[in-house]
């Protein structure tokens, strides 16, 4: 029986050293609350995994916000995701909300954007997860609804990788150009907004 609804929810509020990225505040925060949100208001019930993961005062799974994510860890979950291993089926539609630090580098003389993880190491030239590979697992992937809410600098520049023949929901908190801004100790933005959005 095919899954019909699966998340992947991802809120990253720690950046230890060496990586130059500060921490932020109310990137996990914004993370449950997305969580919280189609568990309670969802069409169909989600399977959520959450990133980095954690458990409730209860024991039930849910997102850390002092946890940390490496690089490895994401580009494993986003291929779960939108391209399960056999025997696993596909859902009909997968949902994925990152909120985090993004960031613009030229590596290889390429300029990219990353999902900024945990264990970036920018002296490496080791930044993230590329929204190039994000798109090439959504070109690839059998699912037939995805969509993406991404709460992070430069995440416009997504839209260049989504192939057109795919049937997409994109929600990004800035254009490929601009950084995103977080108010320290509240509610991001654009999640402030994508939550309202969400209540019925």
């Amino acid at each position: 029986m095919t899954l019909e609804w699966e998340a992947l929810i991802v809120g990253i509020n720690r950046y230890p050293k060496p990586t130059t990225f500060n921490h932020l505040t109310v990137a996990g925060e914004d993370g449950k609350n997305v969580a919280q949100r189609l568990e309670q208001y969802g069409y169909e019930p989600f399977r959520i995994q959450y990133l980095p993961m954690g458990f409730t005062q209860k024991g039930a799974r849910g997102l850390s916000s002092r946890g940390l994510v490496r690089l490895e860890e994401l580009r494993e979950a986003v291929a779960n995701l939108f391209n399960p291993p056999a025997p696993n089926q596909s859902p009909e539609t997968a949902l994925l909300f990152f909120s985090g630090h993004g960031c613009r580098q030229e590596v290889d003389g390429i300029e990219q954007v990353f999902l900024v993880t945990s264990d970036a190491k920018p002296h490496q030239g080791i930044y993230g997860y590329p929204l190039r590979e994000l798109g090439e697992q959504i070109a690839t992937s059998p699912v037939k609804q995805v969509v993406i809410w991404l709460d992070c600098c430069y995440s416009g520049e997504l839209l260049n990788f989504i192939p057109t023949k795919k049937i997409y929901c994109l929600i990004t908190a800035t254009r490929s150009f601009e950084p995103g801004v977080e108010i320290s100790h509240e509610q991001g933005v654009f999640t402030r907004e994508l939550l309202a959005g969400l209540n019925p």
